[in-house]
């Protein structure tokens, strides 16, 4: 499942075509979300490079982010699977709850492993586990499956 394999495929343990849209959008998805979260924490370099709004301005970086996030939001629309669009629109809704989360706590030392754990799951693992869940949907997996495969996701996001 969590390849896309299944039986609706042309060839034994190829990859769909719906899978690789869904990954290229969650992958595009958590670009965005970097972008954003750059900003957000005056973040001067992103795996070892100058982070976006070094270079380009915080303008630029923000209407970029914001780009990606539509963009992933196309393809996720392409796949034309009712669930997987609200699984995938839920997480970028939370990614925004999430960043405005962290930062009216930004200074409190206060937090409480409760909230921390709150934080991640906005910020991380709503992600990997809409991006699990969907995977299965997309397969064709069972509810059970697909419930045991968001946890999964949830579970690894924390």
């Amino acid at each position: 499942v969590l390849n896309g394999t299944s039986s609706e495929n042309t060839g034994e343990g190829s990859v769909s075509e719906k899978v690789l849209v869904l990954s290229t959008a969650i992958e595009v998805i958590h670009t965005a979300s970097l972008v954003h979260d750059d900003i957000l924490d005056d973040a001067e370099t992103r795996r070892q490079q100058q982070a976006m709004h070094m270079i380009f301005g915080p303008d630029v970086a923000v209407l970029s982010g914001d780009f990606l996030f539509a963009h992933a939001s196309g393809l996720i629309e392409s796949l034309e699977d009712d669930e997987v669009t609200r699984l995938v629109s839920l997480v970028i809704e939370e990614f925004g709850h999430g960043e405005l989360s962290q930062g009216s706590k930004r200074f409190h030392t206060d937090m409480t492993l409760f909230d921390y754990l709150k934080k991640s799951f906005y910020k991380t693992a709503s992600l990997l586990a809409a991006s699990c869940r969907a995977s299965a949907v997309l397969s064709g997996a069972s509810s059970e499956v697909c419930d045991v495969l968001y946890s999964y996701g949830f579970y690894l996001g924390l």
